[in-house]
């Protein structure tokens, strides 16, 4: 089994996750975390988190992000609201404006980046178990894996580590991503 565990937030507010018809609400969700963080250390926890929800206000969106900063995600997928035919969504009063949406899902974004580069940095020296998949890009000699904590992990090597597990050292981020020692 992998560290890994996702769980869709949808919001960090609790009046939006009311609107959504959620059974469930921040804290219950904190409360998730702490215990899946207890008993598995250095599990990486991603999440879904949907902006521009109808009738989502500024606030409720400063409470969002400030959910989701504190929340320390491995990862977060961020996903605009978009009206679906026949849903009760669709048909609520208060649909936010296209541009809110793009602005929010923009600045959703760039905390997801934030929270993705903190979670890899967190790992720098320590060791981890990685699945090698493929070469990146043919020829390239750069082959690219996931760790059982789901950080995607790149190194250089001359043969084939194609479908090779093993223990590696994350040794530096850049642009490109995660590179580890082997």
């Amino acid at each position: 089994l992998c560290r890994h565990f996702h769980l869709s937030l949808q919001s960090g507010s609790r009046t939006v996750l009311e609107r959504m018809h959620r059974r469930y609400d921040p804290e219950a969700f904190v409360a998730a975390l702490e215990r899946i963080r207890a008993a598995v250390p250095g599990a990486a926890v991603t999440t879904d988190i949907i902006v521009g929800f109808p009738q989502e206000t500024d606030e409720e969106f400063e409470t969002s992000v400030l959910f989701c900063e504190s929340a320390e995600f491995a990862r977060i997928h961020v996903f605009p609201y978009s009206r679906r035919p026949g849903t009760p969504a669709a048909a609520m009063v208060g649909q936010v404006p296209g541009s809110v949406v793009r602005r929010r899902r923009d600045t959703m974004e760039q905390l997801a980046e934030r929270s993705r580069v903190a979670y890899a940095s967190s790992w720098l020296g320590r060791m981890v178990r990685v699945l090698w998949e493929d070469e990146t890009t043919p020829g390239s000699g750069v082959y690219a894996g996931m760790s059982d904590n789901y950080l995607r992990l790149l190194c250089r090597n001359e043969a084939s580590l194609q479908n090779i597990a093993e223990d590696v050292t994350i040794e530096r981020l850049d642009a490109d991503g995660v590179w580890v020692r082997r």
